[in-house]
Formats: structure tokens, sequence, C-alpha cells
């Protein structure tokens, strides 16, 4: 694992399924030696224990009850890495609390949300996450340029990425024009790898070698493209006044292999990117022999992805139905948590995923 971190690649703790809370003491991925942050998912509040109706008790409403306890996790999940955070000088050591699904497509409600959030939860290394919708883009622009760390969630094209780098680096120029400081602001761009192989394989032959191959692919040239963008002449005035590069993340990263399989992992273990992985498979991939960094092989991937559009896998089209999945998945979890939250009782109709 020693030349994982020589070649800046950082570990983290997921939970894609939205449904997890955090909890250092019985999680024990989440205290490996190896786990430097938390994110994307974790902060998302569980209801049990009695959490909901002391949640009820301090809140008017589910929303605010949902906030409160997303934003304590936050709290609990950012203080948890925080040695981390001091250790790498801020570049490592975060956690994420994501704006709320409903939100998704309204910029300006998620730079209230981002911001009412650093307040309440008050922690350095705390990310705020947005959807790569255009209106999570001009949100990201805006965050940056008032200063706030920004994770950009379900990235899956190497378009949208590059979209989501230039609403980051414009973001710092706004700052640089104004003569703010550039240092210290911190943004991470998330591909859910399997969410993406998962949607191109209905496309493919069940013999096809193309299957769970795809999405690394696409990920390995939004990787590249990100490496030329940001060793750029106006990235390098930027960086000169002290900004930090807009970091890849690749997450969803073992859904379409049996646990905790870390054959996603990997393939992706990029110079300088970070992997968010699941619970079993963090351990899992530490225990592996002969971890290391591995490089990108650009010839290779676009082959890939040449095969896989001449199979009638396109990237495009799947990368599109897999963004609306993964907001669709969200607001269900996310409609499920207010009626436990407004309720004991379900009552029919108030079912949000429309069962």
């Amino acid at each position: 694992m020693a030349d994982l971190q020589g070649a800046e690649i950082a570990l983290w703790v997921e939970a894609r399924d939205r449904e997890a809370a955090f909890d250092a003491a019985t999680t024990p991925c989440v205290g490996h030696p190896a786990a430097t942050g938390i994110g994307p998912g974790w902060p998302a509040p569980a209801l049990g224990a009695g959490g909901a109706a002391g949640a009820r008790r301090r809140a008017a409403d589910a929303r605010a009850a949902y906030l409160a306890m997303a934003r304590a996790r936050a709290r609990a999940a950012a203080d948890h890495v925080r040695a981390v955070h001091e250790r790498s000088h801020g570049r490592d050591g975060f956690a994420q609390l994501d704006c709320t699904p409903d939100l998704a497509d309204d910029a300006a409600a998620m730079v209230a949300f981002a911001e009412e959030a650093r307040g309440a939860v008050g922690a350095p290394n705390l990310l705020v996450g947005v959807p790569a919708t255009d209106a999570g883009l001009a949100a990201l622009q805006e965050l940056t340029y008032r200063g706030v760390g920004v994770a950009v969630n379900a990235i899956f094209s190497p378009q949208r990425h590059a979209r989501a780098i230039e609403a980051y680096t414009r973001g710092l120029e706004r700052r640089l024009i104004e003569g703010k400081a550039l240092a210290g602001i911190h943004s991470v761009a998330w591909f859910p790898v399997a969410a993406l192989d998962q949607q191109l394989n209905l496309a493919l032959d069940a013999a096809s070698p193309l299957r769970d191959a795809v999405a690394v692919a696409v990920a390995q040239v939004a990787y590249l493209s990100a490496v030329r963008a940001f060793a750029s002449p106006r990235w390098g005035r930027l960086r000169g006044r002290g900004a930090g590069e807009q970091r890849v993340g690749f997450c969803d990263l073992s859904a379409q292999l049996p646990p905790p399989s870390v054959a996603y992992a990997r393939r992706l273990l990029l110079p300088g990117s970070v992997l968010a992985l699941a619970p079993a498979a963090l351990p899992a991939l530490a225990d592996e022999p002969d971890v290391e960094p591995v490089e990108a092989d650009e010839t290779e991937a676009r082959w890939v992805l040449r095969e896989a559009v001449a199979a009638g896998a396109l990237p495009g089209r799947a990368g599109a139905e897999a963004q609306r999945a993964d907001l669709a998945r969200a607001l269900c979890a996310y409609g499920k948590r207010l009626v436990e939250l407004a309720s004991t009782t379900r009552r029919p109709g108030l079912d949000p995923c429309g069962a």
C-alpha cells in the first residue's frame, strides 16, 4: 500500500446504498489504516434505536429532522478523518455530505444547502456533494468561487467530466480576478463505475468479453483528459497562485461483482485518484498481494469504446440512463427517510418509490 501513497492515491469508504449511518466503532473498515476519507453516501441518517423519535422531538418537520441527523453524522465522519486531513496538509482526509436529491435541478438551493451545511458542521474537511446535473455544475462553480469544497456525484461520461472541470476552473478564476486566495479549495469528481457497466451490459451478449469492461475504459479516458486539462497553461497560472486540481474519484466499484471483489479497483489505481470502496472491499484490497498503481492505456481504452459502440453498447446513452437511475434511487431513499421521520405508520399513497 506504500506504493499507492507514493502515487497520491487515496482510498475512501463509501456506502452506495445510501442506507448506512456513520459509526466508526461498528464499521471496522472506517478505522482501517488504509482508509483516508469517507464518502460518498456515508452521512445518510439511519433511523434506529430511537433516532427517529429523538429527531421528531427536536425538529418540527421531517426534512429538518433529516438534515439535523445527516449533519451530525457528517460532523462525526469529518472528526474521524481530521488527523489525516491535517497530516496531508489538506489534500486528503475529507468527509462528504450530499445535497438532498430533491434539489438536483435548483442551483441556488444547492448553494444555500452547502453554505448552511458548512456552518452547521463546522469542519474544514467537509465536502458538499452535488449531482452532475446542469444545475449541479452551476452550483459547483458558484461554491468554488465562495471557497466551499465540492464533490460532484454521478459523472458517467468524459464530456460531463470536462464540464465539471470547467465549472471548477471558472470558479477559481473568478476568485483570482478578485484577488481572493485559491489555496485550500478542494473538489472531487466521482465516476460510479459499476452503475455504468450495468447499463452497458444490457446491450451486450452474455458471453461478450466487453461485459464489465467498458466503464473502466470510459473512466480511464476521462482521467487522461483531466490530466491534460490540468497540465494546460491556463491551469499553470492557477496552480502558481496555490490552486489545487479537482481530483478524479472512482466509486461504486463492486456492485456487479461478487463481494468483496476488487477487480474494478485494481484497474483504476491511477496516480492522484481517489477510490471509494464498499466496506468489505477496502480491507480486501489492502490484503491483496502486489497492489500497486497502474497507468491508463488510452489506446486500449479507446479500442474498447469502439468495440462497444460496434456491439451496440453506446456509452453516451448508457451514461444518461445511469444518471437518471442514480437520481431516481436517491429520491426514493430520501423519500423513504422523510416518510419514516414524519410518521411511525406507513399509510397508503406515502410510498415515495411508487410501490
